[in-house]
């Protein structure tokens, strides 16, 4: 199965302490990497204008605060530096990156059993039956076989016999062929 994510990458060099800083998000929901972007643009762009976070308050603030060159490529890529070569050299910049990725499923039955809310809705498929019934058949099967085995169920009706020799489906029994991870199959019956 393919996803979105989306990758929110923070990177910042100080040239006063020759210290390079490096930070990264990943989302599944582009709107929250969308908001988480831009709140990391703002924080580079304040950490590069006011290093010394000096309040504008303060009758130091003009000369704590610095000139910038900012750049923003495009909606997905912010750049900011500060007097860059001197000892006051600052860069930052943030990307957000969409990437596709294959997700390997967890519901893969070769490496996994099928859950109850699986066999409920085959049953619901199946039979017709509303979800609550359908629900508690599937609990009968679960307390008999261990469903943390079973890879894939096929679902009949049984027959009966008259004493005429005719056959006729019967509703009331519902008979679940089940088959484990190894191969192996089996049939389990739920008669009403």
């Amino acid at each position: 199965m393919k996803t979105k994510i989306f990758v929110v990458s923070y990177i910042q060099y100080e040239e006063s302490d020759n210290n390079q800083y490096f930070d990264q998000h990943v989302f599944t929901n582009e709107q929250e990497a969308r908001e988480f972007f831009n709140k990391e643009c703002q924080a580079a762009h304040n950490e590069a204008e006011n290093p010394f976070e000096t309040d504008p308050e303060d009758e130091d603030y003009e000369s704590n605060i610095f000139a910038i060159d900012e750049t923003r490529d495009d909606a997905n890529s912010y750049t900011v530096e500060r007097e860059v070569g001197t000892e006051n050299g600052f860069q930052a910049r943030v990307s957000l990156i969409e990437w596709e990725i294959d997700v390997p499923f967890a519901t893969d039955r070769r490496k996994y059993g099928m859950t109850l809310k699986e066999i409920r809705d085959e049953i619901t498929a199946f039979t017709g039956d509303k979800k609550g019934e359908a629900m508690r058949k599937a609990k009968i099967f679960a307390q008999h076989i261990s469903i943390a085995h079973v890879c894939r169920i096929r679902l009949s009706f049984g027959h009966r016999t008259d004493e005429h020799g005719n056959r006729t489906e019967d509703r009331n029994w519902l008979q679940i062929q089940w088959t484990d991870l190894d191969g192996d199959s089996d049939t389990f019956s739920i008669i009403e």
